[in-house]
């Protein structure tokens, strides 16, 4: 017996399960695609709440992509998710209102990069527009990203 439109058996692991992130102080929008199968419904998840959620998704696949928006919050939600074990890209963010709409909805902004970060992940490179994210050397107070280089050049020496 199978899930509504899946391909994976009720309890079986999940090869991939991308998630698209519409991240804000107060909540994470999550929309999530397990493997090929259509992206789910969003889900609202409070900050506090959304670790639970990717240890989750992170014992039912074999592997956990993401993508954010960079925004206002920095990378620490990315350092994060590195640091749980999941795949994260933060990208540049963009108007994902379509035919002139000028509607804005955390579901769609999150199903809409869901759905670029599979098109990215399928080998479209040109789905999302990554932002490099820096070094903890490179954010370190005090330090520029110009003397942070050269440190790691002379290290290297």
């Amino acid at each position: 017996m199978f899930n509504h439109g899946s391909q994976t058996a009720p309890g079986a692991r999940a090869g991939v399960i991308k998630l698209g992130l519409d991240v804000h102080a107060s909540s994470i929008v999550v929309v999530r695609q397990i493997d090929a199968q259509a992206s789910q419904p969003a889900q609202r998840f409070s900050p506090e709440q959304f670790p639970a959620f990717v240890r989750r998704q992170l014992d039912r696949a074999a592997a956990v992509h993401s993508c954010y928006e960079a925004g206002p919050f920095g990378y620490v939600l990315h350092r994060q998710l590195e640091a749980l074990g999941v795949q994260n890209l933060v990208v540049r963010p963009r108007d994902w209102s379509t035919d002139g709409e000028r509607v804005k909805t955390d579901s769609r902004d999150a199903a809409a990069l869901c759905s670029c970060l599979d098109r990215y992940l399928a080998g479209n490179r040109g789905a999302l527009a990554v932002i490099r994210v820096p070094s903890e050397v490179e954010r370190r107070p005090g330090r520029s990203a110009v003397s942070a280089r050269v440190s790691r050049t002379s290290a290297c020496g």
